[in-house]
């Protein structure tokens, strides 16, 4: 009897010690949120653009996405990981989705989640992909 008391105690010593560390990890991922008037970027119109964009249309796209366009770093990110006529480039689709993971798109959050979590591109990493 004694020693099921010790091991339940030990449980729920191990167990408030996890959910201590854990909130206190949690915090820290804690991403910045984007202000109440930022933009939705819908996965849908990214899609749209990605398959009509032209190489032509990169370079201002680029420029767009530095100046801040959101639309237009989710638009990169996906289309540097060779989903259209833009050659593919792992590191570029990485940055330009981290960028947008920032500002708080819940889809490219979830692409780059699962990049991480599959080692796609990147070195596997679940503490990243959570």
């Amino acid at each position: 009897m004694a020693r099921k008391c010790v091991g339940m105690w030990r449980r729920i010593l191990i167990s408030s010690c996890l959910v201590c560390f854990a909130s206190e990890r949690g915090q820290s991922l804690q991403m910045e949120q984007p202000p109440a008037e930022e933009i939705l970027v819908a996965e849908l119109q990214v899609h749209r653009r990605v398959l009509a964009l032209t190489p032509e249309q990169v370079a201002p796209l680029i420029e767009r996405a530095i100046a801040e366009d959101i639309l237009a770093q989710c638009v990169l990110g996906v289309a540097y990981e060779g989903r259209s006529t833009v050659p593919k480039d792992d590191a570029e689709a990485i940055k330009w989705l981290t960028i947008a993971t920032r500002r708080g798109i819940p889809w490219v959050q979830n692409r780059l989640g699962h990049r991480y979590h599959h080692g796609a591109a990147v070195r596997q990493d679940y503490f990243e992909a959570v």
